[in-house]
């Protein structure tokens, strides 16, 4: 009941997580390393202090799915989780997104809903394109695409955005401001 943070981290043989409804006060679950993870437990979703996700290397995990919206989430770490195809968790204090080297291809289309995403970290995914929605990221500092092979267009950028690493992108067509 007063587990704050649990660290499963390397559990290499780990295959499923046991439902963590009565862990209403973690903040912290650490998974990065769980190569045999092939999806985390609804009961994730519904945990109110939640901060901090990482699924680091979660390389079985394919889709990480949610209709609710995590209010407390400020970090989503899914970098290296190379066969993760679908993503679509929204959480309104995100600061931070990883999706490094993933084959997802879309972000959500009310991606533009997370106001606080400081740093967006897209390097080396299966990202096509960015929604028209990233515009209304006011807060986004750090927006990284490199090596996003299939990404064909920028269109807009938000307005403060104080970082774009954009190398490697070979097919990208058009940027705009």
């Amino acid at each position: 009941m007063n587990l704050k943070q649990l660290d499963l981290g390397w559990s290499q043989m780990l295959k499923e997580l046991p439902d963590l409804s009565k862990a209403r006060n973690l903040e912290v679950l650490l998974l990065g390393g769980c190569s045999m993870l092939s999806s985390v437990h609804p009961s994730i979703f519904s945990l109110p202090k939640l901060e901090k996700l990482d699924l680091w290397n979660c390389r079985s995990l394919t889709r990480l799915a949610s209709d609710c919206h995590l209010c407390s989430l400020c970090y989503l770490n899914l970098d290296y989780c190379k066969n993760l195809t679908e993503f679509s968790l929204i959480s309104e204090n995100m600061k931070e997104l990883g999706l490094r080297f993933t084959k997802v291809k879309a972000l959500p289309s009310t991606f533009g809903c997370q106001s606080k995403l400081k740093s967006l970290h897209l390097k080396g995914s299966a990202i096509e394109r960015l929604p028209a929605s990233i515009n209304n990221l006011t807060q986004l500092l750090h927006l990284e695409v490199s090596r996003c092979r299939k990404l064909q267009t920028i269109a807009e950028l938000p307005m403060f955005l104080e970082t774009l690493d954009v190398y490697f992108c070979t097919s990208l067509r058009t940027l705009q401001e």
